[in-house]
């Protein structure tokens, strides 16, 4: 009988390097914290937390609080607590599309030290955009004076459909030659450190589930509008993939199979044809993101009326999407925010009307501009739940033979 578990034997080793990583996390995320604190946490004897904490005080993943020394002169026996050290080592996310490569380094506490957006010109071949990622990430890396030992891991939040577990874009239309792509060998082999890819809504939506409005929601479906039309389903704070692919490219969902096909050779009526930034500025009259959401927010009759057929495809999309998952929430990201805005409110009140399984459900909805720290964010995401789940290892500094104060 096939079980939904490794049965392997952990060793001790393994034991030890994830209890470690335990600890460094509760400190991450919980500090400042003292050792009796994270015995109380974890359930852990004060003896392993003692030599943890010197392992990662040694290590310099841990730092005393300095809040803490500096009111040593008061009387009193104080709880020493600790932070991690934010310099220990840095994550690089990278988030990019036909038209934008978006680089963020964060150090470990989840500061950000650098950042790069840069805009990327028309028809560029598959080749040529990875090249413009990695000239981002060097520069960002040169800016910052980090070096590359101290880089512990690199997230990609990629277009198309991604093969997670090869790190390959399997295809992505609008850049040549992105097709079976092998980014993750590609930047591995430049910067020499593990790298994570992902699709970049499903990046985008993982960050809406941890740091957006509908926090820790139990399911909600991600809408990016950009370059294509992108989805994603997350649920208990994972994007639905199967078959080690990302799955819901809702691009090319036909939602209409009497109209004209998708591209050259495309399927017939899909809802890429009237829900992406182009076809939505060209349906507007206008010619970039901006002038649509200024029109949107002086609520221009003419805008408004241009965009009401696309506004019903995409709430008609939706509708179908809800009555299969009935997700707590939909959020529709856009470079535009009131375009974003108006997209969310449209499908609500298609929705509202439906007559099917989703009715009757208290279902969410909201529009959000995109923000490329919080794409690259979630990037950063998919290396850091790697080196807490023990897949990827601490960036080696020198140890140093002390103990920590308790």
């Amino acid at each position: 009988m096939k079980t939904a578990f490794d049965t392997r034997p952990l060793r001790k080793t393994d034991v030890r390097e994830k209890n470690e990583k335990l600890v460094l996390y509760l400190v991450r995320e919980k500090g400042p914290i003292s050792q009796s604190e994270v015995v109380q946490e974890t359930g852990l004897k004060p003896p392993t937390i003692m030599r943890i904490f010197n392992n990662l005080h040694a290590q310099k993943l841990i730092q005393l609080d300095e809040s803490v020394a500096a009111g040593h002169d008061r009387p009193g026996r104080k709880a020493v607590r600790y932070n991690v050290n934010p310099n220990a080592f840095y994550a690089v996310g990278i988030d990019f599309y036909a038209r934008l490569v978006s680089v963020v380094v964060e150090g470990f506490s989840g500061n950000v030290v650098g950042k790069t957006v840069v805009d990327l010109p028309d028809n560029m071949q598959a080749n040529a955009v990875l090249f413009e990622v990695k000239k981002a990430v060097w520069k960002t890396l040169s800016e910052t004076g980090i070096q590359q030992d101290k880089i512990v891991g690199i997230g990609i939040g990629s277009p198309g459909v991604v093969d997670t577990s090869s790190g390959t874009v399997v295809f992505y239309s609008r850049i040549e030659g992105m097709q079976d792509f092998p980014i993750k060998n590609e930047i591995e082999e430049t910067f020499g450190v593990p790298t994570i890819v992902h699709n970049n809504c499903s990046v985008i939506a993982q960050s809406e589930y941890r740091y957006g409005p509908f926090q820790g929601v139990g399911s909600l479906i991600v809408l990016l509008v950009r370059g294509g039309l992108g989805g994603a389903f997350v649920q208990n704070g994972r994007a639905f993939v199967n078959q080690t692919r990302t799955a819901f490219e809702l691009g090319h969902m036909s939602v209409d199979f009497r109209s004209a096909p998708c591209g050259e050779n495309g399927e017939r009526g899909c809802l890429e044809r009237w829900i992406t930034e182009s076809a939505l500025l060209q349906a507007a009259h206008v010619s970039s993101h901006e002038e649509l959401d200024e029109a949107l927010v002086r609520r221009d009759e003419r805008v408004l009326e241009s965009l009401e057929e696309p506004c019903q495809a995409l709430s008609e999309a939706v509708l179908t999407l809800s009555n299969i998952l009935n997700p707590e929430a939909f959020v529709v990201v856009a470079r535009s925010a009131a375009l974003a805005e108006h997209l969310a409110r449209k499908i609500e009140l298609r929705h509202d009307r439906g007559r099917y399984t989703s009715r009757g459900l208290h279902i969410r909805f909201h529009g959000r501009v995109f923000d490329p720290l919080l794409a690259c964010r979630g990037a950063i995401d998919l290396v850091m739940d790697r080196f807490f789940a023990a897949e990827i290892p601490v960036p080696r500094a020198p140890v140093q033979d002390t103990e920590v104060p308790t």
